[in-house]
């Protein structure tokens, strides 16, 4: 399962996942435990919240797979404002270069867990692709 609207959406497509897609997020739980689809693939800094709301509803973790593929976040800004575009743009390739980026991104503690929970995993690694 996944969201109508989700770019997630677009990359199980992409690569010829079949899929149940649903308007909203809260629903998605009942119907994966009704069985309208067999799995909701999460990230993993979402999963332990998730787990905590919804497990009650007995569902549960996959415990051998992982599906990995590009995400990219995107900053928007208007279109009079380029020359504001341009300096985010190499300011987040400065940080990228310097590892200030990587810093910033661990100081985040759920993101921090998340990478190191990631690290301890021993799991099939399932590479999809995105569009482009």
């Amino acid at each position: 399962g996944s969201g109508t609207h989700w770019s997630d959406t677009d990359i199980y497509r992409f690569n010829g996942l079949p899929l149940v897609t649903a308007y909203a997020y809260a629903p998605m739980f009942r119907m994966l435990k009704v069985k309208r689809f067999d799995y909701m693939a999460r990230s993993i800094q979402e999963v332990n919240y998730e787990l905590e709301h919804y497990g009650k509803q007995g569902l549960a973790i996959e415990k051998g797979l992982l599906i990995h593929y590009p995400q990219p976040i995107y900053f928007f800004v208007s279109n009079d404002k380029s020359a504001l575009a341009k300096r985010i743009q190499r300011g987040l390739e400065m940080a990228r270069d310097d590892g200030s980026l990587d810093e910033l991104f661990f100081a985040i503690p759920n993101f921090r867990q998340a990478w190191e929970e990631l690290q301890k995993l021993d799991r099939q690694v399932i590479e999809l692709k995105a569009p482009e």
